[in-house]
């Protein structure tokens, strides 16, 4: 009888298969966390792009807007913008729907980009001469 109990032949499987089962678990309880974690960075980092590509459409229309022919986009004498400048481009994976309004004093330019995530840019210029043509920012969301 004391034989059998001071015999260890094989108790080194049950500890071994222990310490496996225990390391799978805790391996795969860290997997599900990295998972996730890559779904929301990949999350996040789609919603700044979407942002950046909205912003990169307004600044195409201001960029116009300086450029050498602002009457193109812009007819002052009507206060309103032209159609043929309110367009979709696509930048990157993004559709970009640009427009534009304008009031007696104010220009405002708005650009929406859709794509995985949505954003939208809007900037309220302040006409303060109109010939030659001026603008103040007034606002930028």
């Amino acid at each position: 009888m004391r034989n059998i109990l001071h015999n260890q032949k094989g108790a080194a499987l049950p500890v071994v298969l222990g310490i496996i089962v225990v390391g799978t678990l805790v391996a795969l309880g860290l997997l599900g966390f990295l998972f996730n974690e890559v779904s929301k960075s990949q999350t996040v980092t789609e919603g700044i792009q979407a942002k950046y590509a909205a912003e990169a459409g307004v600044e195409r229309m201001l960029n116009e807007l300086n450029g050498p022919k602002p009457e193109e986009l812009i007819n002052i004498k009507d206060l309103s913008c032209s159609p043929a400048k309110v367009s979709t481009n696509k930048i990157n994976e993004h559709n970009i729907r640009l427009s534009c309004d304008m009031t007696d004093n104010q220009l405002i330019l708005k650009s929406e980009a859709t794509g995985e995530h949505t954003h939208t840019t809007t900037v309220t210029l302040k006409v303060t001469q109109k010939s030659p043509l001026r603008l103040e920012v007034e606002s930028w969301k």
